[in-house]
């Protein structure tokens, strides 16, 4: 894994107002293993890496390399999806899957074999994080995309994508796309973030489960 984050992306530009239905994730889909990121200048992994523009001065992203970090993320999955996704995809399912890609010694797993995640943190607390993969061609796979339900509604989601689109076009990447469930209602958002959808994808993971899900790109104009 890279021991380098990117500096801060700035994000003032963008407007403040943003709907509740913020999407709270787009499912983990994809076991393979993310490339580290690089962008022009880079700073310390450590370092938090400031969201100008926000309504939180206090709002940073953090890239997560230690094992408190790890355990921060898990946590904050295990919150998150028994909250959101019981209701979407059942108890059974979200079981198999938070234990499968989410719990501390998936994710610690995945890190050892490239993934990168960044946390986002309000002072100083995980509400939110991202796992992400460059692939070929020029894109960036958006892996994991999930808030904590206090920030959502806030413009945190769409300041946590910008600063992700940034990454991308750092790297000179000219597309961003993730798969979100059929049935979630984080689809509508990310229509209006730009993304469109390409595909439908039904995806055996395993355990007698099946994700059915669009995949969603969007355009990204590099410098």
């Amino acid at each position: 894994m890279s021991s380098t984050a990117p500096e801060p992306v700035d994000l003032s530009a963008v407007a403040t107002a943003e709907s509740s239905n913020e999407p709270p994730s787009n499912e983990p889909r994809n076991e393979a293993s993310n490339e580290p990121l690089t962008a022009p200048g880079v700073a310390s992994a450590n370092e938090p890496l400031s969201m100008p523009g926000t309504r939180s001065p206090d709002l940073c992203v953090v890239p997560v390399t230690r094992p408190e970090q790890v355990a921060a993320v898990a946590a904050l999955a295990h919150e998150i999806w028994y909250e959101f996704y019981v209701p979407l995809i059942g108890l059974a399912q979200v079981d198999y899957m938070v234990e499968k890609f989410q719990s501390a010694p998936a994710i610690q797993a995945q890190l050892e074999q490239g993934y990168e995640y960044f946390l986002v943190q309000r002072d100083a607390a995980p509400v939110g994080y991202c796992a992400i993969q460059e692939q070929p061609g020029g894109a960036l796979f958006l892996s994991k995309f999930y808030l904590h339900r206090s920030v959502r509604g806030s413009g945190t989601g769409r300041r946590f994508m910008e600063f992700i689109e940034g990454l991308a076009r750092g790297r000179g990447l000219s597309a961003l796309w993730l798969t979100v469930n059929k049935g979630n209602p984080s689809v509508q958002v990310y229509r209006r973030l730009g993304f469109r959808i390409a595909a439908d994808l039904v995806k055996d993971i395993g355990g007698g489960f099946v994700m059915d899900d669009y995949r969603m790109e969007k355009s990204l104009q590099v410098p």
